[in-house]
């Protein structure tokens, strides 16, 4: 073959691979290397990597015009895309730590960072609220549940004394625990015996916890040091009553308020003394300001709602006498008492 049909075919070559395969021609093995690097890049952010060595390691080579258009473009397309994404732009400073907008990113990536924290933060704020307020609510739940127990529980005590005359250490073994016992212990001054307790709760109002105080007497009266009546005593206790099961306040001066009260506390009253004194054996007419009486099995158990903020709403339990008892009683027995029997 002459030499002049082998540069024809040459020429032919060159025309068939175009112009890329004139400048690989014409380019060092090294730059066509780190050319194909960029072409071969199978992420985004690998081929901005190689396009971005390229046009470092060879401001002049065979490829540095048209990587230098494609990496402005592109790279300038990759931040605005990624102005939102922390990955992508937190891969953008891996890849391009001499990037066009590098500064720009960073500062981006600072604020994401900064957000990011924030809302964590806020998060855990309302997290550690929301349990805070589960707490909050667990605790007025339970304050209310003792309040109840415990009013329910003394008036059923109370209305279940039947050591009338007798010294306070006859009382029934349950209620001595509770009342002499369990702190804090009833004291003894002069005549009067007396636990006194004050239970914290607290009650829905206007979109918060409203908090509350139950203070109440369970008081045993004694006569020569012998049990005489019991009271149950408090101020406004009804209306503390009520709140602990209607989950409502009660303003002591509405009047409709208060009547509704009592209503609710003395359905309290009467489920407590319906093992005790039963309504269909025990019930007996009341009138104002008493609100229930029941009376049977030598007792008698009134609850009156105070009809003033001076006094205090009250269960009061004392016993009842026959006649005939009451004359066999002798001279000098108290009025009213069953005398001991020894």
């Amino acid at each position: 073959m002459s030499r002049r049909v082998a540069l024809g075919l040459l020429v032919f070559a060159l025309v068939v691979t175009g112009c890329a395969g004139l400048r690989r021609l014409g380019a060092r093995p090294a730059e066509y290397a780190a050319y194909r690097e960029v072409r071969t890049a199978e992420t985004v952010e690998e081929r901005l990597t190689a396009a971005h060595a390229y046009l470092n390691r060879y401001p002049g080579g065979v490829w540095t015009e048209e990587l230098g258009r494609w990496y402005r473009a592109e790279e300038a397309r990759y931040w605005a895309e990624s102005y939102d994404s922390l990955p992508r732009l937190r891969a953008y400073l891996a890849a391009l730590p001499q990037g066009l907008h590098h500064g720009e990113v960073a500062r981006r990536v600072r604020e994401l960072e900064l957000a990011r924290e924030y809302a964590r933060e806020r998060e855990q704020r309302f997290e550690l609220r929301a349990r805070e307020i589960a707490a909050e609510l667990d605790a007025a739940q339970r304050g209310r549940q003792i309040l109840l127990v415990e009013v329910t529980r003394f008036i059923q005590l109370l209305a279940g004394i039947r050591t009338w005359g007798a010294p306070t250490s006859e009382l029934d073994s349950t209620f001595l625990h509770h009342w002499r016992i369990l702190r804090p212990m009833a004291r003894c001054v002069g005549g009067r015996c007396a636990k006194t307790l004050s239970l914290d709760y607290a009650v829905p109002e206007a979109g918060a916890l409203s908090s509350r105080q139950a203070i109440f007497d369970v008081v045993v009266e004694l006569e020569r040091g012998r049990v005489a009546r019991a009271v149950l005593t408090g101020p406004e206790l009804w209306n503390r009553v009520a709140e602990a099961v209607s989950l409502r306040p009660v303003a002591p001066d509405d009047p409709l308020a208060r009547l509704e009260a009592v209503a609710v506390a003395l359905t309290v009253a009467e489920n407590a003394l319906e093992r005790v004194l039963p309504a269909a054996r025990c019930a007996t007419a009341a009138t104002s300001p008493t609100v229930l009486v029941r009376t049977c099995d030598g007792v008698r158990v009134t609850m009156i709602a105070a009809p003033v903020n001076t006094e205090e709403d009250r269960v009061v339990v004392e016993p009842v006498v026959s006649e005939d008892k009451a004359a066999d009683s002798g001279p000098g027995a108290e009025a009213g008492i069953i005398a001991p029997p020894w």
